[in-house]
């Protein structure tokens, strides 16, 4: 058994027989937490003291005991946790000690104890949300110092309530626990002062408080407490001889190691004060000797020593002493933890920025950034303008090119594309050498791009398309020429200018991130083309000698075997299978070598991703089924039908959702092929579904269905016409709102041709077009396929008459599409 595994079910045990009998007295309840909260083990502490607070068969005092110690925990957690958070843990542990505060009447000391818990709370949560102002710069609010005062008075209430009821029998430690947090409040209203005046004040009430606990040598804790806090009050007051001399004083004294380290943590600030960050260092250094546990604190003065020594090495030039120091620093972060670290991450971050930027556009970027971050994305975009100027008069131009870009990107993130068009077109107008300006002329055509895209006028096409073409000739070396020549094909592609598209996507150089993506939709685009121009020969021969050597060049820069191509390239291999057996002069052989490559790679994705218990993407499976099928057309097309038959007899076994994936549309992806061939996949496909009818209980009622419509879909791609549309007369029977079914069975009968077939069909788009609106689109679309119906069946005058009427009542005849359909038909009848 390993011993994480031990130490748990220790732990367990623990809990357990705690479960069975809460807490013998307070002593034993607060260690057993303490160890807890100790070990980092909160949200354990928190559930067992939540279960047992449930209980029914607990006593007042054991309930306050848990009440207390849940709520000490609540503490604990929240100075571990976000600001997001900490209000979350501190509303729940006011709840629980309101609850119990409610309920507990008989115990006048235990009612006395949930009120200093109610403060303590009160107290540590205005303590986190003036560590948390302080990070971000705030300074304090008459508001917040009011906040403080209540915590102070909620103190002073409990110590006058012991002090006038005889009845209350609390251990002296109780004592001096309130007399400490009433300190540590009125230390804190001291740092939270509005003004001088405010500052004086609380410092004369914190100073009488503390020399009044320090004459206290009955209770030598409180007295030894406050004569720290005194020294505390010294520094503030900037008188730093007086407090090394008490605190010289107060390191002769026996006290516990916890004291001793808050006398180290204390004696450094001071020396910090004074700028004498050797002597700062000196006394952390010393304290630490010999020592295998460094308090989070030290690490935390470790960090503003550090800081501090960089900032005065930066002053004197000495830069090879600054950037040592910065590095120790952050070598002193990284080791820091809990609320620390992040105090500690604060310091250094504005040390670097201080010594960056200076001390005129520090404090600008500090609070853009802090308007950022609160979500004022204007104020922060005129403070980054702000500091953009004052770089630029500093001469300081690296920093005024970042500032407008953070000010642009700003604008195109609160959504006004124009203002940060013009903010990027400013700044690259003003240093068009600059080292950066590649990327400030690429923000602008993203926000011309952003431009067009909301107003979609051709003024701003025109704009946005040059500034793209003018970063390509401009900036004909830098990284940043991909990403334009990306956006450029993608908008010929949006336009269906193929030509241009496959231009552009070809410039995108082999390794960026965007060339995979970029080379699927080159191959894309040719596939496309070649089924447009399907039924001109000497275009599409024209087209597929392009694409085909467009391909091969592709192709040269893969992945050879055994290694697998990526998602992106397999569909590409997919895509350029389609090209090659596209046309007259089909490459069969060269269609299957990608096809067994994709079918390869899916499998080579697969097996990686569960060696390494991953989720394998959906995408393979759905690649592969397609290759797979591609694969059975290549080989009916190459005549190599024992082929196609080993293929789908390998696929027989497999699970029925994925030969029914391979069955369906195999008829579609063989329309290309010549009619025998296209017969022989229809009959591999009749042979296949027959197979699989013999397993449709283990089919689903979707899957029946869709099995259904496979078997239709081989015998229109074998030629049995009127066998499909029985079977698809079937399903609509089942749904007879199905339109595109509707539609498939006109198309059948209509390709029968016999008469009785054609009138069926009639029948058909007859019964659409009453489902419709009459003289809307789809109602016309119905009721000229009846009319050529009409024709066929030799119904020349009827069909005349019907179709004057249909011109009287609906000129327009929908579109300019269905107009041209109808005057031809006019044109055909005589009328």
């Amino acid at each position: 058994m390993g011993r994480s595994l031990r130490l748990l079910l220790l732990l367990l045990a623990a809990v357990s027989g705690i479960s069975r009998v809460v807490a013998a007295d307070d002593a034993a309840l607060t260690k057993y937490f303490n160890g807890l909260r100790q070990r980092g083990l909160l949200v354990i502490a928190e559930d067992h003291a939540v279960r047992q607070l449930a209980r029914s068969d607990l006593d007042e005092v054991q309930r306050r005991q848990l009440a207390i110690q849940l709520a000490e925990t609540l503490i604990a957690h929240a100075e571990n946790s976000t600001p997001a958070q900490q209000a979350e843990l501190f509303d729940t542990a006011h709840k629980y000690v309101a609850d119990e505060l409610k309920s507990n009447t008989a115990s006048p000391d235990s009612i006395l104890r949930l009120r200093f818990t109610q403060a303590l709370l009160s107290l540590r949560q205005v303590e986190l949300q003036w560590w948390e102002m302080e990070l971000a710069g705030e300074t304090s609010t008459v508001a917040f110092a009011k906040q403080v005062d209540q915590v102070i008075l909620q103190f002073r209430q409990v110590l006058a309530e012991k002090n006038v009821n005889s009845s209350i029998r609390l251990p002296g430690e109780f004592d001096e626990e309130v007399a400490e947090a009433l300190q540590q409040s009125l230390l804190l209203r001291i740092a939270v002062a509005v003004d001088l005046v405010d500052r004086t004040g609380a410092i004369i009430t914190a100073s009488e408080e503390c020399e009044s606990a320090a004459r206290q040598r009955s209770q030598r804790g409180i007295s030894r407490n406050a004569k720290l806090n005194l020294v505390r009050i010294s520094r503030l007051r900037e008188e730093y001889a007086q407090a090394l001399t008490a605190l010289e004083a107060l390191e002769k004294i026996a006290a516990p190691e916890s004291f001793r380290d808050e006398l180290v943590a204390e004696k450094a600030r001071v020396y910090l004060k004074m700028k004498q960050y050797d002597k700062a260092l000196e006394v952390l250094t010393e304290a630490l000797r010999g020592r295998s546990y460094i308090p989070a604190e030290f690490h935390a003065l470790t960090v503003d020593v550090l800081c501090g020594a960089a900032e005065v090495a930066s002053s004197k030039g000495q830069t090879e002493l600054q950037a040592d120091l910065l590095k120790q620093a952050r070598q002193e972060v990284a080791s820091t933890y809990g609320k620390w670290y992040r105090r500690a991450a604060s310091v250094l971050s504005t040390t670097e920025e201080n010594l960056r930027y200076g001390p005129r556009l520090s404090p600008l970027v500090k609070k853009g950034r802090q308007a950022y971050s609160s979500g004022d994305f204007d104020s922060a975009a005129e403070t980054f303008q702000q500091a953009a100027t004052v770089a630029i008069s500093e001469g300081r131009m690296d920093d005024a090119v970042e500032f407008s870009m953070t000010r642009g990107s700003i604008q195109l993130q609160k959504g006004d594309a124009p203002s940060a068009a013009r903010t990027f077109r400013e700044m690259y107008g003003r240093a068009p050498e600059h080292q950066r300006a590649a990327e400030v002329h690429l923000l602008l055509c993203y926000a011309l791009g952003r431009v067009y895209g909301d107003a979609g006028s051709a003024e701003a096409r025109d704009a946005y398309i040059n500034a793209l073409e003018l970063h390509t000739t401009t900036f004909p070396n830098s990284p940043t020429r991909n990403e334009a020549v990306w956006l450029l094909g993608l908008l010929w592609e949006q336009e269906e200018k193929s030509d241009q598209a496959i231009r552009w996507l070809l410039q995108v150089a082999v390794g960026h991130k965007h060339y995979d993506a970029a080379i699927l939709k080159v191959v894309a685009i040719d596939r496309k083309e070649l089924e447009r121009l399907s039924d001109d020969a000497t275009a599409i021969s024209q087209r597929q000698l392009e694409a085909r050597k467009r391909l091969e060049k592709i192709m040269y820069d893969f992945p050879l075997p055994p290694e697998g191509w990526n998602l992106t390239q397999s569909q590409i291999g997919l895509q350029g299978s389609h090209i090659l057996i596209a046309g007259s002069t089909p490459q069969f052989n060269d269609a299957d070598i990608l096809l067994t490559r994709v079918v390869d790679s899916a499998r080579i994705a697969t097996y990686v991703s569960q060696g390494r218990n991953q989720e394998v993407d959906p995408r393979w499976e759905s690649l592969a089924n397609a290759a797979r099928q591609l694969q059975i057309v290549v080989f009916a097309g190459a005549g190599k039908i024992l082929e196609a038959r080993r293929v789908l007899g390998e696929l027989e076994s497999a699970q029925p959702a994925k030969l029914l994936a391979i069955l369906n549309g195999l008829a579609d992806a063989s329309q290309n092929l010549p009619e025998d061939q296209r017969k022989q996949v229809g009959r591999l496909q009749q042979e296949m579904s027959a197979r699989l009818e013999q397993r449709r209980s283990a089919l689903n009622v979707e899957q029946q269905l869709e099995l259904d419509r496979i078997i239709a879909q081989s015998y229109v791609a074998s030629g049995d016409l009127i066998e499909a549309a029985h079977i698809y007369e079937r399903l609509f029977k089942e749904n007879p709102r199905d339109k595109p079914l509707a539609i498939e069975i006109a198309r059948l009968y209509t390709q029968h041709g016999e008469p009785s077939d054609l009138a069926t069909a009639q029948k058909y788009w007859t019964s659409m077009e009453q489902a419709e609106v009459a003289g809307s689109v789809p109602w016309l679309e119905a009721r000229i396929e009846v009319l050529k119906l009409m024709q066929q069946l030799g119904k020349n005058e009827e069909a005349r008459k019907l179709l004057g009427v249909t011109r009287i009542l609906y000129p327009k005849l929908g579109n300019p599409q269905l107009k041209k359909q109808f005057d031809a038909l006019s044109a055909q009848l005589g009328k």
